[in-house]
């Protein structure tokens, strides 16, 4: 596993929900962060840690080009066994709304029959992108997980200098359904670490400049 610049604390942290959730407590942990802090890096390693510690992994990552897709992330997720919620309703009748409610509740049966088989570790990256269908039966799953053995671990983008702040995946839940951690920038000491790894002939100065241009955001010092 590639090392992470001062990402110890999260991973361990990450660590520790998931062995809450191996023991039957499940909730939602937020990772947050702006863009090329490392976000997605970080839930790849602690999706590595789980695998390792037995528990299911399974993958969905996000994207704006995806986001009008209808069950995106959950197809993601799930693969074939979720190709039902395609299926137009059995009754023509059926509002669009009940069919949802519908589909949802058999997502969530295959859920607690996937954790019935082992400690799940659900990974979404990216989860500002979702679509809206998957969004929603995801914040309805943080509700429903405090008693079983699986761990939602989703990365949001906060960066309010490119988005305007807008309701969060976290949005409307119990604060004690939800664990967040906003990554912070690198310290100077790390950003310059990372720039003599690559260059290790570099002059200070040079190694001054790139920290400084970096500001800290390990996509940009790379």
């Amino acid at each position: 596993m590639e090392p992470l610049s001062e990402r110890d604390d999260a991973l361990r942290t990450l660590a520790a929900e998931a062995e809450r959730a191996r023991e039957g407590s499940g909730r939602l942990f937020l990772l947050r962060g702006a863009t090329g802090t490392g976000r997605t890096a970080l839930l790849r390693a602690a999706a590595q840690q789980a695998a390792a510690r037995g528990m299911w992994v399974l993958r969905a990552r996000c994207a704006p080009e995806n986001s009008g897709t209808e069950w995106g992330v959950v197809h993601q997720l799930f693969g074939a066994e979720a190709d039902f919620v395609d299926d137009p309703p059995a009754d023509p009748g059926t509002s669009r709304a009940a069919h949802h409610r519908t589909r949802s509740a058999l997502l969530w049966r295959l859920l607690e029959t996937y954790a019935a088989e082992a400690p799940l570790f659900v990974a979404v990256d990216d989860v500002h992108a979702a679509d809206p269908l998957s969004r929603r039966w995801l914040a309805e799953a943080v509700r429903l997980v405090d008693g079983l053995p699986v761990l939602l671990v989703v990365t949001e983008r906060s960066q309010y200098d490119i988005d305007p702040p807008g309701a969060g995946i976290a949005h409307g839940l119990s604060p004690a359904l939800v664990r967040t951690h906003t990554l912070a920038p690198l310290s100077a000491g790390a950003a310059a670490g990372l720039v003599r790894a690559a260059f290790p002939e570099a002059a200070s100065d040079r190694v001054a400049d790139c920290v400084r241009a970096g500001a800290g955001n390990p996509l940009l010092l790379r």
